[in-house]
């Protein structure tokens, strides 16, 4: 926990959810009290569930905060490792914030004001499987890393752009493993949406589907870095 508060506060960036610091609730139980991380309410909720309750929103906008706070924390040598939509919130403004910094890395040989070259807060491979880039399954896995990031930024564009899950007509994990592993995209080609209207022209979606081919590239170095993406979206 001590690893997570000391990246979190190092962070400053509007499509970063901010931290207010640290409160205990007592508990009453031997003079036991919980801890908890404390940051501003966001009454918006999740993109998600934003979105289903504003289906008007500029969904484009949203993809254009989102890459812009993934760089912010690439520029920073920080991973962050379990990008998803319940990981992103919206701010009263309707703009978005990723949060959940549990799976976040330093990638970093002097990492200054922490006291380890590398800050991780597990060990073990933590994630979530749909939003996965392929070579983390691997039994020689480094872990996660900017390119899966890209990886799993591209998932969420699906979440996005389409209403839907990656690898949405799979239901269970193992099923969803099976297609990672078997080569298979996390959406199928043409960026069919639920939404009605649709959020975007079709030119425009040809672009998007475009970004999510290349973040999906099963060759994590042909990814592309989230700073290029700031350019292109």
């Amino acid at each position: 926990i001590r690893k997570e508060l000391r990246l979190w506060h190092s962070l400053n960036h509007m499509n970063i959810l901010s931290f207010k610091g640290v409160c205990f609730f007592p508990l009453g139980v031997r003079d036991e009290s919980l801890f908890a991380m404390v940051s501003p309410w966001m009454r918006n909720g999740t993109i998600r569930e934003y979105l289903k309750n504003s289906p008007e929103v500029d969904r484009l906008d949203m993809m254009i905060g989102i890459i812009d706070g993934l760089a912010y924390l690439h520029e920073k040598n920080i991973v962050h490792g379990d990008l998803k939509g319940a990981n992103i919130l919206v701010t009263e403004e309707g703009y978005p914030v990723l949060t959940d910094f549990g799976v976040s890395i330093l990638m970093e040989d002097d990492a200054g004001f922490f006291t380890e070259s590398v800050i991780s807060s597990t060990t073990n491979l933590k994630g979530t499987a749909r939003f996965m880039a392929p070579e983390l399954f691997h039994e020689n896995s480094d872990g996660v890393n900017f390119s899966t990031d890209m990886w799993a930024f591209g998932c969420v564009t699906v979440e996005v752009v389409c209403g839907s899950l990656p690898y949405a007509e799979s239901k269970h994990d193992p099923q969803v493993i099976c297609s990672i592993l078997t080569g298979k995209r996390p959406h199928a080609k043409g960026f069919e949406t639920s939404i009605d209207p649709p959020p975007f022209p079709v030119t425009r979606n040809k672009h998007l589907e475009m970004i999510c081919d290349m973040c999906w590239n099963f060759d994590p170095r042909g990814r592309p870095t989230a700073s290029s993406l700031t350019q292109q979206l």
